[in-house]
């Protein structure tokens, strides 16, 4: 009995994306897909979100609208970056153009920063405190709500 509950926590960690114990963020790739090209240590002082995604992910395209409603609600209370992670650049921009996205878009061609933050599948949005320190992980499409919900727990 004791083995199933242990199970049923791991199950609803990975399902919720909830993080543990905050870590630094891992830099950020420098190519940039819509600028400013942006760093970890621009996006301290304030929550962020790293959006991580790929053309090729239907996932990701399911959200893409969302995050897109969702960078223009933040009016400077919070910061989103999208990172396209080892995906063609022409799909990238294609994507980008698609869903209208305006907010600083990255691009990890090789997969390297994905690497450093641990991506395990797509999509996969980091929530950052102030300190630029991640806080939280919250794996699969979102709904604006929750990365709202998200943000709004760290500070």
């Amino acid at each position: 009995m004791a083995l199933l509950v242990v199970a049923g926590i791991a199950a609803a960690e990975l399902l919720s994306g909830s993080g543990g114990v905050a870590r630094a963020a891992p830099r950020l790739p420098r190519q940039t897909l819509v600028p400013p090209r942006v760093t970890v240590a621009d996006l301290r002082g304030k929550p962020a979100a790293i959006n991580f995604w790929a053309s090729w992910c239907d996932p990701c395209r399911n959200e893409a609208a969302g995050i897109a409603a969702l960078a223009r609600s933040f009016h400077g209370r919070a910061r989103l970056v999208g990172v396209d992670w080892s995906d063609s650049v022409t799909g990238a921009r294609a994507f980008v153009r698609r869903y209208g996205w305006r907010f600083p878009v990255l691009r990890d061609a090789n997969g390297a920063a994905g690497d450093a933050y641990g991506i395990r599948g797509l999509p996969t949005t980091f929530i950052l405190d102030a300190r630029g320190r991640i806080a939280q992980v919250l794996r699969g499409p979102q709904s604006p709500a929750a990365i709202r919900r998200a943000l709004a727990g760290v500070s």
